[in-house]
């Protein structure tokens, strides 16, 4: 297996309980997403956001958010503010007012 390089720093990393929860049932790690994200692999995130997601990383500053389908089906989200220098792993927004669920993550841009 080859070495990925990470093109940014996840930092300090908040887990929200339902997602750790959905993880351990579908048998995965956080740090097996955890790693994916960092190294540019943003999983079922749609277009619009991969291309946000590269352009933060290229300034620097901004969220870089990705979204994974579990085999067992939930989707489990991992986002990333570049200049606090902190990850979060939580599931989708559920309300239609805060963010849109799958496929995409809303960036707000």
């Amino acid at each position: 297996m080859g070495v990925h390089s990470v093109l940014f720093e996840v930092g300090f990393v908040t887990r929200e309980s339902e997602a750790m929860l959905v993880l351990v049932l579908a048998r995965l790690t956080e740090s097996s997403l955890i790693q994916r994200h960092e190294q540019g692999d943003f999983g079922d995130a749609d277009t619009g956001q991969c291309l946000c997601n590269l352009h933060a990383i290229g300034a620097g500053e901004g969220v870089v958010r990705s979204l994974y389908r579990l085999p067992t089906g939930p989707c489990v989200c991992v986002e990333t503010d570049l200049v606090a220098g902190e990850t979060y792993l939580r599931l989708p927004y559920r309300s239609p007012t805060a963010a849109p669920t799958v496929p995409g993550i809303h960036t707000g841009h």
